[in-house]
């Protein structure tokens, strides 16, 4: 804390010098020519604060330490956990800005492919927004699966590399209502739909059953935990990107999206040239704690343990915790320890 105050009025004293040299900031709250360092002393922080220098100074540094965080916190993570899994087909690539994202499904990546058409000059902006969300994922990207190691190993090197992670709890839920409750297609009620129905719901008809409309939450976090099929759209974070494997330059988090990507431009080169839509149609918003609240606790306490024990890696990697009130239905049983296989256990 004592070096936080101690950076912060560092940075003052820097601006105030900047100020006093009519650089890049406002004169609205210029010093009065006093000795330098009484001046400094006396000069009310708060009206130091309201300088636009020092507001992006101090956001910077806030920007950069939670960085570091996030980096020191997958490095202790890696060190156990290192992975070479490819992730060759979630990276698509712009050699026009010189830019490497790891696409993670439910975490944005739907705007982000937007962008990475305009980056390479596909589409303009109004064109882009345009398209539907579904067939976003139809457009064509540059991706690693046809580039050789060598052309791999060079952009991984030279370009700016990114991923955006969300916590692994609210984006299953976020799958679920996309790919069940209210599907942009029925695809995934077709392919995983019918197969859930027919393992947890008896006496239906052929025709339900074809269906696979109507699947639970509780069925659905049931057939995930059974490990019959992985999907991208419920995958693992850490097995789709492999961040043990490559560090990326930067790690965004739905959860700041828009400061991160205004972070991942500037950083890029490119701020000056491209925005990041916050009011695109993609519409991210933050699920609600009472909708988290109301679907969780549709859940028994072991299926929650076996739910975090499978997402445990996404959860360590990206520095999530679990919400308290989902602790609450855990009943103090240690939320690591080994758990038995639940095959009896009935819907209720």
């Amino acid at each position: 804390m004592e070096y936080k105050s101690t950076w912060i009025l560092y940075i003052c004293f820097v601006c105030v010098l900047i100020q006093h040299s009519s650089v890049n900031c406002t004169t609205q709250h210029r010093v009065p020519h006093t000795n330098l360092t009484d001046k400094y002393l006396r000069y009310d922080l708060k009206k130091l604060l309201s300088i636009g220098c020092v507001k992006d100074m101090v956001r910077s540094k806030n920007t950069f330490d939670q960085q570091e965080e996030r980096q020191k916190k997958l490095r202790r993570f890696c060190k156990h956990n290192f992975s070479n899994k490819s992730m060759d087909e979630h990276i698509i690539y712009s050699d026009k800005e010189s830019l490497l994202y790891c696409y993670i499904p439910k975490a944005a990546c739907t705007t982000w492919k937007r962008m990475f058409q305009l980056f390479d000059g596909r589409m303009d902006l109004n064109q882009v927004m345009a398209v539907e969300k579904n067939a976003v994922h139809k457009l064509h990207y540059d991706n690693f699966t046809t580039l050789d190691a060598s052309q791999k190993a060079f952009r991984k090197k030279y370009y700016y590399s990114f991923l955006i992670s969300r916590h692994p709890f609210e984006r299953l839920l976020s799958a679920y209502r996309n790919k069940f409750q209210d599907p942009y297609t029925p695809h995934y009620q077709i392919k995983y739909g019918s197969e859930i129905l027919r393992l947890y719901r008896k006496n239906l008809t052929e025709e339900q059953y074809l269906k696979g409309e109507g699947v639970t939450f509780r069925e659905f976090i049931r057939y995930i935990i059974s490990g019959k099929k992985f999907d991208k759209h419920w995958g693992l974070m850490t097995q789709l990107c492999s961040p043990c494997h490559f560090k990326y330059n930067y790690l965004g988090k739905m959860e700041t999206l828009f400061e991160d990507a205004t972070t991942i431009l500037k950083n890029a080169g490119i701020s000056q040239k491209y925005s990041f839509p916050n009011n695109s149609r993609d519409r991210y918003l933050p699920i609600s704690t009472l909708d988290m609240k109301s679907h969780y606790t549709s859940l028994k306490s072991l299926e929650i343990r076996k739910l975090y024990n499978m997402f445990k890696n996404d959860f360590l990697a990206f520095g999530y915790s679990i919400p308290h009130y989902i602790k609450k239905l855990i009943k103090n049983v240690a939320i690591n320890q080994k758990v038995e296989n639940d095959d009896t256990d009935s819907v209720e």
